[in-house]
């Protein structure tokens, strides 16, 4: 084991463990290091618990909180795990940005909905029984009056054209 150790301590400049508290940090890991540099850069991975208090305080109405409230929220949410005041804030940013988008899209949804022709009316067919050609052509027009065997109107003619 102390070989193993000692190998990859050799290979990598890193020690497994932990460095006395006298020596100073390598400068592998120093303060200004770029693996130092790199862990500050890291994207936050929220943990659920996070994620819940915020969208819990986004429901109850916070929107933009100020800078006390980002460090209020802040110091709440580093029980749960690590997280700096700019990760609450853009958190809240992109929510509201986020609900922006969404109602956005319903409401061009609905206008699109709304623009959209009417559907032509669905022709039923009785199953078997191919479309017979007073299905497809339109409603006849309304009935004439009927006429008598001497080829005029069985109704009466009006008093002006008796002669």
């Amino acid at each position: 084991m102390e070989s193993v150790e000692h190998h990859d301590e050799a290979a990598t400049g890193l020690s497994l463990s932990p460095p006395p508290t006298s020596a100073p940090l390598s400068p592998l890991i120093s303060p200004n290091s770029a693996a130092v540099s790199a862990l500050a850069n890291a994207c936050w991975v929220p943990t659920r618990e996070q994620i819940t208090v915020l969208e819990g305080l986004y429901r109850q109405g916070m929107r933009t909180p100020t800078a006390e409230e980002i460090h209020q929220v802040t110091a709440r949410l580093q029980e749960h795990g690590p997280i700096e005041g700019k990760n609450v804030f853009y958190w809240f940013e992109n929510r509201l940005r986020q609900k922006q988008k969404q109602q956005q899209q319903r409401s061009d949804y609905f206008a699109r909905q709304l623009r959209r022709p009417q559907p032509l009316p669905t022709l039923r067919r009785t199953p078997g029984k191919p479309f017979s050609p007073v299905q497809l052509q339109a409603p006849p027009a309304p009935n004439p009056p009927a006429c008598n065997r001497e080829g005029t109107s069985a109704h009466k003619p009006s008093p002006s054209l008796r002669s």
